[in-house]
Protein backbone atom coordinates (compact mmCIF):
# COMPACT_ATOMS: atom_id res chain seq x y z
CA UNK A 1 0.00 0.00 0.00
CA UNK A 2 1.46 3.21 -0.77
CA UNK A 3 2.61 5.99 1.93
CA UNK A 4 -0.50 8.57 2.27
CA UNK A 5 1.11 12.06 1.32
CA UNK A 6 0.18 13.96 4.93
CA UNK A 7 2.72 11.13 6.76
CA UNK A 8 5.72 11.41 4.58
CA UNK A 9 8.85 13.76 5.69
CA UNK A 10 9.91 16.72 3.88
CA UNK A 11 12.81 15.02 2.83
CA UNK A 12 10.97 12.20 0.75
CA UNK A 13 8.29 14.25 -0.02
CA UNK A 14 11.09 16.59 -2.07
CA UNK A 15 12.50 13.32 -3.54
CA UNK A 16 8.94 12.63 -4.84
CA UNK A 17 8.33 15.34 -6.15
CA UNK A 18 11.98 15.63 -7.83
CA UNK A 19 11.07 12.27 -9.42
CA UNK A 20 8.08 13.51 -11.07
CA UNK A 21 5.56 12.73 -8.22
CA UNK A 22 3.24 16.00 -9.34
CA UNK A 23 0.60 14.98 -6.01
CA UNK A 24 4.02 15.20 -3.79
CA UNK A 25 4.61 18.63 -5.39
CA UNK A 26 1.59 19.86 -4.35
CA UNK A 27 1.32 18.36 -0.85
CA UNK A 28 4.97 20.10 -0.77
CA UNK A 29 3.60 23.50 -1.59
CA UNK A 30 0.82 23.16 0.40
CA UNK A 31 2.77 23.01 3.37
CA UNK A 32 4.32 26.55 2.32
CA UNK A 33 0.83 28.20 2.31
CA UNK A 34 0.53 29.94 5.26
CA UNK A 35 4.37 31.12 5.23
CA UNK A 36 3.23 32.58 1.97
CA UNK A 37 0.03 34.29 2.70
CA UNK A 38 1.76 36.16 5.57
CA UNK A 39 5.14 37.22 3.45
CA UNK A 40 2.38 38.45 1.15
CA UNK A 41 0.20 40.13 3.48
CA UNK A 42 3.67 41.47 5.14
CA UNK A 43 4.95 43.33 1.58
CA UNK A 44 1.65 43.95 0.16
CA UNK A 45 1.15 47.80 0.10
CA UNK A 46 -2.61 49.23 0.46
CA UNK A 47 -2.74 50.24 -3.20
CA UNK A 48 -2.47 46.83 -4.30
CA UNK A 49 -4.16 45.57 -1.37
CA UNK A 50 -7.22 47.32 -2.78
CA UNK A 51 -7.11 45.85 -6.27
CA UNK A 52 -5.64 42.30 -5.80
CA UNK A 53 -6.29 40.16 -2.81
CA UNK A 54 -3.11 38.61 -1.12
CA UNK A 55 -4.88 35.14 -2.14
CA UNK A 56 -4.37 35.84 -5.83
CA UNK A 57 -0.70 36.43 -5.04
CA UNK A 58 -0.44 33.32 -3.19
CA UNK A 59 -1.95 31.25 -6.21
CA UNK A 60 0.32 32.73 -8.76
CA UNK A 61 3.36 31.77 -7.20
CA UNK A 62 2.08 28.21 -6.61
CA UNK A 63 1.28 27.75 -10.23
CA UNK A 64 4.58 29.35 -11.31
CA UNK A 65 6.46 27.64 -8.56
CA UNK A 66 5.00 24.16 -10.36
CA UNK A 67 5.42 25.11 -13.82
CA UNK A 68 8.88 25.91 -12.75
CA UNK A 69 10.03 23.51 -10.06
CA UNK A 70 12.05 20.80 -12.70
CA UNK A 71 14.18 24.21 -13.18
CA UNK A 72 14.79 24.81 -9.22
CA UNK A 73 18.48 24.00 -8.57
CA UNK A 74 18.39 23.74 -4.51
CA UNK A 75 18.12 20.93 -2.47
CA UNK A 76 17.17 21.59 1.14
CA UNK A 77 13.39 23.09 2.71
CA UNK A 78 15.41 26.18 3.28
CA UNK A 79 15.93 26.78 -0.28
CA UNK A 80 12.68 25.62 -1.04
CA UNK A 81 11.55 28.25 0.70
CA UNK A 82 13.64 30.99 -0.43
CA UNK A 83 12.86 30.22 -3.80
CA UNK A 84 8.74 30.47 -2.96
CA UNK A 85 9.81 33.52 -0.87
CA UNK A 86 11.74 35.21 -4.14
CA UNK A 87 8.34 34.58 -6.63
CA UNK A 88 5.87 35.68 -4.13
CA UNK A 89 8.01 38.85 -4.04
CA UNK A 90 8.32 38.92 -8.18
CA UNK A 91 4.84 38.56 -8.38
CA UNK A 92 4.26 41.48 -6.20
CA UNK A 93 6.43 43.89 -7.71
CA UNK A 94 4.56 43.09 -10.95
CA UNK A 95 1.27 43.77 -9.30
CA UNK A 96 2.77 47.05 -8.38
CA UNK A 97 3.49 47.73 -12.02
CA UNK A 98 0.75 47.05 -13.30
CA UNK A 99 -1.34 48.76 -10.54
CA UNK A 100 1.17 51.57 -11.28
CA UNK A 101 0.21 51.71 -15.01
CA UNK A 102 -3.40 51.46 -14.40
CA UNK A 103 -3.06 54.80 -12.63
CA UNK A 104 -1.45 56.28 -15.41
CA UNK A 105 -4.51 55.32 -17.35
CA UNK A 106 -7.46 56.44 -15.00
CA UNK A 107 -9.94 58.53 -15.98
CA UNK A 108 -8.81 61.09 -13.34
CA UNK A 109 -5.97 61.96 -15.64
CA UNK A 110 -8.11 61.93 -18.53
CA UNK A 111 -8.56 65.67 -20.15
CA UNK A 112 -11.57 66.50 -21.92
CA UNK A 113 -10.91 67.91 -25.92
CA UNK A 114 -13.10 69.90 -25.31
CA UNK A 115 -11.21 71.86 -23.09
CA UNK A 116 -9.24 74.65 -24.87
CA UNK A 117 -6.16 74.58 -22.68
CA UNK A 118 -5.97 70.90 -24.23
CA UNK A 119 -6.97 71.46 -27.90
CA UNK A 120 -3.97 74.69 -27.73
CA UNK A 121 -1.70 71.80 -26.78
CA UNK A 122 -2.84 69.60 -29.75
CA UNK A 123 -2.75 72.55 -31.76
CA UNK A 124 0.78 73.27 -30.91
CA UNK A 125 2.24 70.01 -31.07
CA UNK A 126 1.06 70.16 -35.07
CA UNK A 127 2.44 73.57 -35.70
CA UNK A 128 5.57 71.92 -34.12
CA UNK A 129 5.36 68.98 -36.30
CA UNK A 130 4.49 71.54 -39.38
CA UNK A 131 1.25 69.34 -39.73
CA UNK A 132 -2.16 70.72 -40.56
CA UNK A 133 -4.93 70.66 -37.84
CA UNK A 134 -8.20 68.78 -39.00
CA UNK A 135 -9.58 72.34 -39.34
CA UNK A 136 -6.63 73.95 -40.98
CA UNK A 137 -7.28 70.58 -43.41
CA UNK A 138 -11.12 71.71 -43.67
CA UNK A 139 -10.34 75.25 -44.56
CA UNK A 140 -7.84 74.15 -47.27
CA UNK A 141 -10.34 71.83 -48.84
CA UNK A 142 -12.77 74.50 -49.03
CA UNK A 143 -10.53 76.65 -50.36
CA UNK A 144 -9.86 74.71 -53.36
CA UNK A 145 -13.28 73.49 -53.69
CA UNK A 146 -14.19 77.74 -53.87
CA UNK A 147 -10.80 77.80 -56.41
CA UNK A 148 -12.24 75.07 -58.90
CA UNK A 149 -15.79 76.70 -58.35
CA UNK A 150 -14.47 79.67 -59.81
CA UNK A 151 -12.47 78.53 -62.68
CA UNK A 152 -15.00 76.72 -63.76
Amino acid sequence: MEDRLSDLSPDELFRRARSGDTDALGSMLEQHREFLRQEAERQMREPIRARLDHSDIVQETYLEAHRDFPQFRGTTEAELAGWLRRILANNIAEAARRHHQVQKRSVKSEQSLEDPAVNGAIADHHNRLNVPTPGQQAAHAEEITQVREAVD
